[in-house]
Formats: C-alpha cells, sequence, structure tokens
C-alpha cells in the first residue's frame, strides 16, 4: 500500500511505498495504453493472466475443434470424424486430428500462423521430396519459427522456414525446416508476403493488458489486507493562531517513518493534534469499476471476432439466442479459418494423397436451426410462385435431380415434403 504524505505549511508531497493498488493500476494502465501496449505485457502473458481473452480464445479453439468433418476420396468417405472406426493406413497421421484442430485456431487467433510438421521418422531438415510418407504429425511452436530472408528463400520462392529450438543447457538451435516437410496455415497479412499475419489477440492487446492492470490493481489491496490508501497530513497551525511547537517534529517523524517502510518489524508513534488521516477510496466495493471491465472486454471481444454475449452471458440466453450466437461465431471468424485449415491440408498433405477434407457443417446444432429459420422464409415465396421448389432446393443445398415430380408440386406437398 502507498501513504502519501503532504503538508500543507511547506507544500510538498512526499511517498513511501510497499506494495499498492491505487498508483500501480494508473502506471501500468498508462504504460498499456502507449504504443499500442508494446513492452508492457506480451500475447501470451495476456492469454495466461487474462481470464476474458483466455476464454475468448478457447472458445474459437474448442468450437472449431468439435466440428465434424469426413476426409474422402471423391465421393467416398475413408473416414468420418463422428464415427468410432479406423483410419486408413494411408491416412494413420491423421490419428488425433481434433487435438490438432484445436492447436491450429488457438495458433491463428494468438500468432497469426500454425505448424504441422509431417513426422517420418527421418531428420526434421530432410527434404520433404526424398522423405517417406508421413506417420504422424507433430505440432510446432508459432513463436519457434520465423522467415530468414536470407537462408529461408531461394529463387524467389518461400524454401523453408528457420526453427529456433533450445537444448538442455539453454543454448539457442537454429534449423531450417523444408517447407516440405510442413503444413502452414497462415493468417493473410496486408503487411507481409511471407511471414505471419497479425493475429487477433495482437489486437486485443492493448485492451487486454489494460484488464491485466487492473487484475494486479486488485491483487495489491488483497495482498494488502484490503485497507484503503491513506493520506497523512500536518495542518498549518499559524491559522489557528498556536505556536508550531510540535509541527517540525512531527512532520521529521512521519517522513523518517516512510523511509523506513522497508523494515516491517519497524513502528512509530506519532502524537499530534495537528495530525490528521484521509481514507482513500471506497473500500472493496471501491474496487469495482464495472464500465471501465465492461468497455475493456468488448473491445477484446470485437478483436477476437466472438460475440461478447457469447463470452459473458450464455446462462442468461434463451436457447434460440445462444445458438444465434454460435452462429455469429462461425460467421465472424471460424468458417473463414475453416476455409485456410481444409486449403492447408488438401494443398500440403491430403491433396497429393487423392484426399479432401470436408467440414459437415449441416450436423452443427446451430447451423441447422439456422436453415430451418432460412427454410420458413423460403416456403411463402414458393407458395407465392416468386420462387420456383428447385431454386429453393438449390438455395438450401439440395440435389434437385432428386426432386421427384420437379416443379409441378402444390404448396401444400412442397410444405409436407420440405421441398
Amino acid at each position: 500500500m502507498d501513504y502519501l504524505y503532504t503538508s500543507k505549511r511547506s507544500g510538498t508531497l512526499a511517498q513511501g511505498s510497499t506494495r499498492s493498488g491505487l498508483l500501480p493500476f494508473y502506471q501500468t494502465l498508462q504504460k498499456a495504453m502507449e504504443n499500442g501496449g508494446a513492452g508492457t505485457v506480451s500475447v501470451m502473458q495476456a492469454f495466461q493472466q487474462t481470464a476474458f481473452l483466455r476464454r475468448c480464445v478457447l472458445l474459437r479453439a474448442r468450437t472449431l475443434a468439435a466440428t465434424p468433418y469426413t476426409i474422402r476420396q471423391g465421393d467416398k468417405v475413408d473416414f468420418d470424424s463422428d464415427d468410432a472406426g479406423d483410419l486408413p493406413s494411408d491416412l494413420v497421421m491423421m490419428e488425433g486430428f481434433r487435438t490438432m484442430l484445436y492447436q491450429h485456431e488457438a495458433d491463428i487467433a494468438l500468432a497469426g500462423w500454425s505448424f504441422a510438421l509431417k513426422e517420418t521418422g527421418e531428420p526434421i531438415t530432410a527434404p520433404g521430396h526424398a522423405s517417406r510418407p508421413p506417420v504422424a504429425l507433430s505440432w510446432l511452436k508459432p513463436s519457434s519459427m520465423r522467415v530468414d530472408p536470407q537462408h529461408d528463400i531461394e529463387g524467389g520462392r518461400l524454401a523453408s522456414y528457420t526453427r529456433t529450438t533450445a537444448t538442455a543447457s539453454g543454448k539457442a538451435v537454429e534449423e531450417r525446416v523444408p517447407v516440405e516437410r510442413l503444413v502452414v496455415i497462415r493468417e493473410p497479412s496486408p503487411y507481409h508476403e511471407a511471414g505471419k499475419g497479425t493475429s487477433d489477440a495482437d489486437a486485443a492487446r492493448t485492451a487486454a493488458s489494460a484488464l491485466y492492470a487492473y487484475n494486479e490493481f486488485i491483487e495489491g489491496h488483497l495482498s494488502g489486507g484490503l485497507l484503503r490508501d491513506m493520506l497523512f497530513s500536518v495542518g498549518d497551525p499559524s491559522k489557528q493562531g498556536r505556536v508550531p511547537k510540535d509541527v517540525e517534529p512531527a512532520e521529521k517523524k512521519l517522513t523518517r517513518w516512510f523511509r523506513r517502510r522497508k523494515k516491517a518489524d519497524k513502528t512509530a508513534q506519532i502524537v499530534s493534534d495537528l495530525l490528521q488521516v484521509h481514507e482513500l477510496g471506497e473500500g472493496l466495493q471501491g474496487l469495482s469499476d464495472k464500465n471501465l471491465t465492461d468497455t475493456l472486454r468488448q473491445d477484446v471481444a470485437a478483436a477476437c471476432n466472438v460475440p461478447y454475449a457469447l463470452v459473458m452471458d450464455q446462462g442468461e440466453m434463451a436457447y434460440h439466442a445462444l445458438l444465434g450466437k454460435y452462429i455469429q461465431l462461425y460467421q465472424l471468424c471460424l468458417f473463414f479459418d475453416m476455409a485456410l485449415i481444409k486449403e492447408a491440408y488438401e494443398s500440403q498433405l491430403l491433396g497429393p494423397m487423392d484426399y479432401s477434407l470436408h467440414w459437415e457443417t449441416s450436423r452443427i446444432e446451430a447451423l441447422q436451426w439456422a436453415e430451418v429459420q432460412k427454410a420458413q422464409a423460403t416456403v411463402p415465396l414458393v407458395q407465392a410462385g416468386v420462387m420456383t421448389t428447385d431454386e429453393a432446393r438449390e438455395q438450401h443445398g439440395l440435389d434437385t435431380a432428386r426432386h421427384v415430380g420437379g416443379d409441378g408440386l402444390p404448396a401444400d406437398v412442397i410444405l409436407r415434403q420440405g421441398f
């Protein structure tokens, strides 16, 4: 706690500090707002120590990882994530792919890119075209990867990534990983051709830093026993027509005590009727600033492309409202990230093996509900003759060739058969 001492007679201000809530909060908040938060709290620190940012990132990662998918050769489904069947022998590297999807989405949100290493049993630097088919996929820490323009660019193309690891003794070791040995998912960036993109968590870092400072402020008060900050002052006796006999001793003794506050066993007895103690703040209830924290959390949610109500108010929302927020989550970020992951895996791993990755979004309850809403809005258009039955089926991704009777069905049959 900080103890502030002022002398009205001399107009000076002295400060003695152990651990505080009030001043460090505003000092840390000021630093958090300077230079976009640079030099205060890193993205990973904010993720580890700011509950709201962590919840936003994990909501995205867990929701995407739970999305059903299939791996196909043409129209044939070779693996369905919702079935307990075994993977084909040439897809053994896709074992535990849900966990990898979780890592990929968290990396995209936090770092702007994500890496999976194709394990072949050969050294990591072995060229991919000369290696055996991959038998497993291993997640690589995004912060360990970078593009070195001097070594990773060959003939105008990206040939490798530089990976930095540490030995048991702590010595940094660099190795170059050929692009053929990797599956790379990269958030597009308007600033870099080959490096990582700007992550959503980077954009949220300033607000997250302020939330972190606020948490430190609360922690300071808790560690101080919830005592309020206090202001000590020595009045001006000349205005009271008295001889200031005890003013200097009181000021000196108070100042000396502040300077020795590091010694916890030291106490001071100051007797002066001119000494006044003023408590600052509103006590425990004054530690809460809902307007401030709500604004910061809304900024974090907006930067992370996550509906704020989905993170904060799930228990208070009606069921259909909750489904609506999950639809927003998919529309704001997950559909795009799913497209990035599909494109990366098909071009860098599955495509050369004649496989493709398909997201089975029709099985997601929230999106099923959205389709029902869409169908209910489409039926009156068909009934009014604005849209044909086949046009309605096409809008819903249904095959018109399987629609027995074509567009000649009456409206009541359309309603009964659901197009």
